[in-house]
């Protein structure tokens, strides 16, 4: 969800906010009897996901930044560090 106002006649300068609801990444393959609900992670970690962001409230301004962040997991794994090679090697050409 992005939301902005736009400058008034004031000359103030614009303003926007991003919030993000569940942001996660998953390395694993997913067997079929797995059920896979994001929501209920937000209880515990589940290995094989190096990122999960619960909620994320970003405010921006001109010349202004500011984020709130609630349960940010963040976990590393030879399997990531696999991943980040190969992405890396494919942006670079």
């Amino acid at each position: 969800m992005l939301a902005g106002t736009p400058p008034s006649k004031k000359g103030d300068a614009w303003h926007a906010e991003l919030l993000v609801d569940v942001l996660w990444m998953r390395l694993n393959v997913l067997d079929e009897k797995e059920e896979l609900n994001v929501y209920e992670r937000r209880r515990s970690h589940a290995w094989g996901t190096p990122l999960f962001l619960g909620m994320a409230l970003i405010d921006i301004r001109p010349r202004k930044l500011e984020s709130t962040l609630d349960m940010l997991f963040i976990e590393w794994s030879p399997q990531l560090a696999a991943f980040l090679t190969c992405f890396n090697r494919l942006v670079k050409g």
